[in-house]
């Protein structure tokens, strides 16, 4: 048996650059790791 990493995933709407870089900041200051980051269709 193989464990696999913990995986969380967020979903949510990001309205422009500086929205996402709060989003990012944030992220960082609870010390998580972003490993992807994608677009989700419209």
């Amino acid at each position: 048996m193989t464990e696999a990493p913990a995986e969380t995933v967020l979903l949510g709407e990001v309205v422009d650059g500086a929205h996402l870089h709060g989003v990012l900041a944030r992220l960082e200051s609870f010390g998580l790791q972003l490993v992807s980051l994608r677009a989700m269709p419209r």
